[in-house]
């Protein structure tokens, strides 16, 4: 329209009238109407432009909530699956738990309710104390993460975990390293605090109003059920897909944009601006349906106040300089073109400053300028969000140097490179502790630059100041966490390692590098089935694809065996007892952790048992023989003499015949029962049974001595009227019975001295000679000799007990074989009392 306006002035111009200003009163009656068919068709243009304009801000604005909602959605979805990764809570600490979940909610005020249950649906842990306990096995957030294992999202609803307030909930399983479920951690993020961004939204969006009550906006589930309402409040009432609002019905169908309709309660035009949440990331979103909405009047008004004042401007003013405008066109036409040109310049100028302050204000960094023409370079301009981050109001801290923020605990050297930064002109970063208003400590990255003028001057300092406390609280959480996992890995006694999906290890703990016969440098990274599994135990080759710890880090599973070897370093095979379990991250198996056990000393007990149980029959077998013997040979024949004195007693012609044999028949049964007597004393001595342990082992001493010529010294020391147990009496006396036997057999000794002790906590026992010693390593890594099964026959009979076996030994030195057997003071006084009673 200006074009044709400009090119029908240029042509009257350039027309030469046939009769002076004859044509004047045609021209002012034909400028007039086409100005008011102009004025109309341009004022319904600006309209219908204005209008569009303020639609598409409306769906920008839209828009932009719902990319927010998706953000701030997402970033609750990765909160849920970090903390239910969290090794604490596969843990029993519930202290720890509830400090994560306190954490959580002061760093984030927009969770409403935070919390842990157990594999069965009681909540263990809980930001509300008042809900520990409570059942929620019943809940369909619960059946589902328990039964799929899989994270739940919630849409919008009133739920009593919320308190009453309508909440979104994100659920995620708990899993142990087995992947065996043990609860689920659920959130509960408020719609009132999804709603201050609404909030925030308009008034960015609508500052030339002075305030954004002219703007209504909605929440609409992807089923359409209001569930935020910035006028009514009519949560859960209404749904807008059933009464058939078209930006409601729009919204599922389309990509953002906006609509003139109806208003359904007030019946007046508006214009809704409207969008979709979509999701973000690995995010789907809930699709909830955003609606922003103003009065078409309320969008026109400004325009048309505009026209009015114009109207009564033209009335008044413009008619009579319609003459005096047609003198002067010629001559500002020349002065038009190049205010237009730099009038274009000033609008681009203007609208990129625009852009900036825009930009600036609206940024969550705090921002600000310093001028180092000034002593110190103090603060000239700063942001909203400095305000906010500091606490400081922009009014009373222009003119200060950042000096203004510095604390006890802020490192120096920061603001000694802030300073040689602004002195050398050039940028800087620097992480310090800097102290707000209130004064809290908060952590901040500073990033500062220069400003340079178009001549390559430094005119200005800009500063971006960000707040990263919350990561600094979080890295010193996540030290604390990789400390206490590195040092319960570098304490266990078990050998732990880790490795990739290629089998190349990724962590070694110290006992794994130590049984292995490595460093723990020299095994990272490096394939551990060539290292340390590449044979089996007879040396032949181990293939990778039978190798059941290779499967488990690339197909996953549980393995366990106990009947493999590892290879050390040198070359040399152990037994070992290993269990592999995969490791999972975000559903897709990285690896596995293998945990084993060097089992070479339990193969050699087991063999000594194997060893002991054979000799242990076979000294059954022995002594029964011998019994049998000597049950035929000696007490077989006196009962025969017996049964024949018998038969001679009952020819006797007279009572003198019969009395002189019934005394000869009294000798051979007093020899008999002599004979059984002493059987019964080698299988055990009653008096074991009926006086103890002290009177059993001086009567044996005593025959043992006489027996083998030896000088035996017993002393016994700490004993009252109470007995030991009958087990302990008897492990002791037959511990006894074979150290006496190994010394006739094998030590050719002159003296043996015998010491039996007994205090509150245990019985010690130590048996000593003066013999011809032996090598006691020797002994015991050959079991199969008397010598040495007699020694781990002791040994066992002594750890069957929880005691213990010590023998000192040197050949031509003698031996020392010292036993202690704990007490337990309650089975101590129970036996006493039996023993007594």
């Amino acid at each position: 329209m200006k074009q044709a306006y400009m090119a029908l002035q240029k042509t009257n111009l350039n027309r030469q009238p046939r009769a002076p200003y004859t044509w004047l009163p045609h021209l002012i009656i034909l400028m007039t109407s086409v100005t008011l068919l102009i004025g109309f068709i341009a004022l319904h243009y600006l309209e219908a432009r204005l209008i569009a304009a303020k639609g598409e801000n409306l769906a920008l604005a839209a828009a932009d909530i719902a990319d927010k909602l998706d953000l701030l959605l997402f970033e609750r979805y990765a909160d849920i699956q970090i903390l239910s990764r969290l090794p604490v809570f596969q843990g029993n600490d519930t202290q720890a738990k509830n400090d994560i979940l306190d954490m959580f909610r002061q760093f984030y005020p927009m969770y409403q309710w935070l919390g842990v249950t157990d594999a069965r649906g009681r909540i263990l842990v809980s930001t509300d104390p008042g809900r520990v306990g409570q059942d929620r096995s019943d809940q369909e957030w619960f059946q589902h993460v328990r039964d799929r294992g899989e994270l739940h999202v919630r849409d919008a609803q009133v739920s009593e975990d919320s308190g009453g307030v309508w909440a979104v909930g994100f659920s995620a399983p708990v899993m142990d390293r087995q992947g065996k479920f043990l609860g689920v951690i659920s959130t509960r993020v408020g719609l009132p605090a999804l709603e201050d961004i609404f909030a925030r939204t308009i008034r960015e969006f609508h500052p030339q109003q002075g305030s954004s009550d002219s703007i209504e906006y909605e929440f609409l589930t992807r089923d359409g059920d209001l569930i935020v309402d910035s006028i009514l409040r009519q949560q859960g009432k209404v749904n807008l897909l059933h009464l058939a609002l078209p930006s409601a019905l729009f919204t599922g169908s389309a990509q953002p944009g906006y609509v003139e309709e109806q208003h359904l309660r007030r019946h007046v035009p508006v214009v809704t601006g409207y969008a979709q949440t979509e999701g973000y990331g690995t995010f789907t979103g809930l699709h909830w349906r955003i609606l922003v909405r103003m009065d078409r009047s309320t969008i026109l008004m400004p325009i048309r106040t505009v026209l009015r004042m114009l109207g009564l401007a033209g009335i008044v003013v413009v008619l009579p300089l319609l003459g005096v405008l047609l003198w002067i066109t010629g001559r500002l036409r020349a002065e038009w073109r190049q205010s237009q040109e730099e009038c274009a310049r000033a609008t681009a100028a203007e609208s990129a400053l625009q852009l900036r302050d825009r930009a600036i204000a609206a940024s969550s960094n705090g921002i600000f300028i310093t001028d180092p023409k000034q002593a110190g370079s103090p603060i000239i301009f700063a942001n909203s969000a400095f305000e906010r981050l500091t606490g400081y109001a922009v009014k009373d801290i222009l003119g200060y140097t950042y000096r203004f923020l510095q604390g006890p605990d802020t490192d120096p050297k920061a603001f000694v490179e802030i300073r040689r930064a602004l002195r050398e002109n050039r940028e800087c970063r620097v992480v310090m502790k800097n102290y707000g208003k209130d004064g809290s400590a908060r952590w901040n990255d500073v990033m500062i630059a220069p400003i340079h003028s178009p001549m390559g001057e430094v005119t200005h300092f800009v500063g971006v100041l960000t707040d990263i406390t919350d990561r600094k609280h979080a890295e010193e959480v996540l030290k604390r966490l990789r400390v206490q996992n590195e040092m319960i890995l570098n304490s266990a006694g078990e050998g732990i390692y880790g490795m990739d999906r290629n089998g190349n290890t990724t962590f070694v703990n110290p006992t794994a590098a130590k049984m292995l016969g490595w460093e723990v440098h020299e095994l990272l990274g490096r394939p551990i089935h060539k290292v340390a599994h590449h044979s089996k135990e007879d040396g032949s080759h181990y293939p990778e694809e039978s190798c059941p710890i290779l499967s488990s880090a690339r197909e996953g599973g549980v393995h366990r065996a106990a009947d493999e070897v590892f290879w050390r370093k040198d070359g040399r095979s152990f037994p070992v007892e290993y269990i592999t379990n995969p490791i999972h991250e975000g559903g897709s198996i990285i690896g596995a952790v293998v945990t084993f056990t060097d089992i070479t000393e339990r193969k050699k007990a087991e063999e000594i048992r194997s060893r002991l149980l054979e000799q242990v029959i076979s000294a059954q077998e022995e002594e029964r023989g011998r019994i049998a013997r000597e049950l035929h040979d000696e007490t077989g024949q006196s009962l025969t003499a017996l049964l024949v004195g018998l038969k001679t007693l009952e020819a006797a012609h007279s009572l003198q015949e019969a009395k002189g044999l019934a005394e000869s028949l009294r000798a051979v049964a007093s020899v008999a029962l002599h004979e059984v007597g002493r059987l019964a004393w080698g299988l055990r001595p009653s008096v074991l049974d009926d006086l103890g342990l002290l009177a059993t082992l001086e009567r044996y001493v005593a025959e043992y001595a006489e027996s083998y010529a030896l000088a035996v010294d017993l002393k016994t020391k700490g004993f009252g009227a109470a007995r030991l147990p009958f087990f302990i009496e008897t492990t002791l006396y037959r511990i006894i019975q074979e150290a006496l036997t190994n010394i006739v057999k094998h030590a050719a000794a002159h003296s043996v001295r015998i010491i039996v002790e007994q205090d509150d906590a245990s019985v010690q026992m130590l048996v000593e000679d003066d013999g011809a010693g032996f090598d006691v390593e020797a002994a015991l890594r050959t079991p199969g000799t008397s010598k040495g099964l007699g020694l781990h026959g002791m040994q066992e009979r002594a750890t069957l007990l929880n005691g213990t076996v010590t023998i000192r030994s040197k050949p031509g030195q003698g031996t020392a074989i010292k036993v202690r057997i704990p007490l337990a003071k309650e089975t101590h006084a129970e036996d006493s009392r039996r023993h007594c009673g």
